[in-house]
């Protein structure tokens, strides 16, 4: 167990990239939950231990979470827009 929820289904197909890139968004932004959220929240955490940044996939969560939650994960998504711009 590592803080996330389980779940058999997504709950879209992700055949329209517009419709995913307003869901990762709102991933991001801390606005959708569910599996979507404990998958996303369990990728951070892959790479927080992955990159030394966690001691275990459960701390990694709790670093990913907390990061979303107070905004971190949406100022990170802007930053990466404006370095990208064209």
């Amino acid at each position: 167990d590592y803080g996330v929820d389980e779940a058999e289904e997504p709950h879209f197909d992700g055949s329209d990239a517009a419709v995913v890139a307003r869901f990762a968004e709102g991933l991001l932004e801390g606005r959708e939950f569910g599996p979507a959220r404990s998958a996303m929240l369990l990728g951070a955490a892959q790479l927080l231990v992955a990159g030394r940044r966690a001691a275990s996939l459960a701390e990694g969560v709790d670093r990913a979470r907390v990061a979303v939650d107070r905004g971190e994960a949406r100022a990170k998504l802007a930053e990466l827009r404006r370095a990208f711009r064209p």
